[in-house]
């Protein structure tokens, strides 16, 4: 996989069915803390608010120009520079090891595009696949919110972690290498 391969963009409406797709499925939907399905109209509404609110950025991830994934930035917090974020892959079939590739633009876009100094983070502990992902990169643990979210029948925990901007400038060349093909 070559870093090429990969762009970040501004979602725009015409993303908004492969958002509300992808935010309806089953590979997504039980990995937010709003299990329920959106509708059409809640979406569009959604969308609409974005562009007056300079706490939030929506993009795409993109595969070799096909839509894979989306990453919300929100709580853009301007005087104490921080964010919090959340990415997803949409596509069940986007090459092996995309996940870590979409993480890593992510964390370049929030970090040295919109210039963040420390990004937090939500996830609920069963997700063990992105927490891997997210140890890779060397996310802190900052919290644990024990049995806070209902999902289905039990309440889950919810693990807050956190990076800062001179935590992703010391790994950001050694994960690159790591992760991507040379061009």
């Amino acid at each position: 996989m070559k870093y090429s391969d990969f762009t970040l963009r501004p979602a725009t409406e015409a993303d908004l069915p492969i958002l509300l797709k992808w935010r309806n499925s089953d590979l997504i939907r039980p990995f937010m803390t709003n299990g329920r399905i959106i509708t059409w109209g809640e979406h569009e509404k959604w969308f609409k608010g974005l562009a007056d609110d300079t706490s939030k950025k929506e993009l795409i991830f993109e595969y070799q120009g096909t839509p894979i994934g989306q990453l919300t930035v929100s709580d853009i917090d301007h005087k104490n520079s921080t964010a919090y974020w959340g990415y997803s892959r949409g596509e069940e079939d986007a090459p092996r090891g995309s996940g870590t590739a979409m993480e890593y633009l992510a964390l370049a876009y929030i970090f040295e595009v919109l210039g963040i100094r420390k990004l937090c983070g939500e996830l609920f502990s069963f997700n063990t696949k992105v927490i891997k992902v997210h140890e890779k990169f060397g996310w802190e643990e900052e919290g644990r919110l024990r049995k806070h979210c209902l999902k289905g029948e039990d309440y889950e925990d919810v693990i807050c972690i956190a990076m800062f901007n001179f935590h992703w400038q010391l790994i950001r060349d050694e994960m690159r290498e790591q992760i991507f093909e040379e061009e």
